[in-house]
């Protein structure tokens, strides 16, 4: 088999950016269940008022939300960061078949 270089030399900003806010969005899912999750047990066991368990539940929509936003910032400055770095060092190789 022939192998081929491609050399990546610059990403797309927008792209990176809505790819880094959906993998970010899942996580932040995933934290506020954890969070309500907690939350609601240690309401129970501590037989505090309820409220405390409607925070846990409310950060299963807002933590998703919150950790999309971060990860949509972050994902324009890394794709900004790439394309900067590339135009000195050459971007990344990679090698397909």
């Amino acid at each position: 088999m022939v192998k081929k270089v491609y050399k990546l030399n610059s990403v797309g900003v927008w792209s990176v950016a809505k790819v880094e806010a959906l993998i970010m969005a899942g996580i932040g899912l995933l934290a506020g269940i954890i969070y309500a999750f907690v939350g609601t047990t240690m309401v129970s066991m501590m037989g505090v008022s309820r409220v405390g368990a409607g925070f846990g539940f409310l950060a299963i929509i807002l933590f998703p939300l919150l950790y999309a936003a971060i990860g949509l910032v972050a994902g324009v400055v890394i794709a900004l960061l790439y394309n900067l770095a590339a135009r000195f060092v050459g971007g990344i190789e990679m090698e397909m078949e």
